[in-house]
């Protein structure tokens, strides 16, 4: 599955307390079963290069093959695809055209607005409607996931609701 690392998650992702959900999420990358996508568009680039740690762990997934590139001009081409407002909630146009480009299915984003939009089909139509998932849930421990199966597990019960 690929998945988009929204900046309002970069904070799960370097905090390195066991049973958090950047903790399962981390695993789950490393494990293989995820593959998280990066763009050099200018948004999503300040955002990221904004958190250093967060910067120095996705240039570890990338040396370890986790991470895929998306070009830039892929994503702004999608970028002129995604509605405005008021069908769009979020301020993050250009993480759901990098959803559209890379066609990713999993979004790691704290920000309600924006799994709103990643779940919403008349934003992303090309992306699968029913395999979205979005994480991590606010106010919520994961249970300890060792395994795979129970990793998985996981991430398939957060579906992302459709806005109505």
């Amino acid at each position: 599955m690929k998945v988009i690392i929204d900046a309002s998650a970069f904070r799960h992702l370097i905090e390195p307390t066991p049973k958090t959900a950047g903790d399962q999420f981390r695993k789950w990358v490393l494990k293989g079963d995820g593959l998280i996508v990066h763009t050099k568009e200018a948004q999503y680039d300040k955002e990221l290069m904004g958190v250093q740690k967060a910067f120095k762990l996705l240039e570890d997934y990338r040396q370890r093959g986790c991470v895929e590139s998306i070009e830039t001009d892929q994503v702004v081409q999608c970028m002129d695809q995604i509605p405005d407002r008021p069908i769009r909630r979020s301020d993050d146009p250009h993480i759901l055209a990098l959803a559209a480009a890379s066609k990713a299915t999993v979004l790691f984003s704290c920000d309600d607005k924006l799994k709103i939009d990643f779940a919403n089909t008349a934003i992303l139509s090309n992306v699968g409607r029913y395999k979205r998932r979005s994480v991590p849930l606010r106010r919520e421990q994961p249970a300890d996931i060792s395994d795979t199966s129970k990793r998985r597990q996981f991430f398939n019960i957060r579906k992302c609701k459709t806005p109505g």
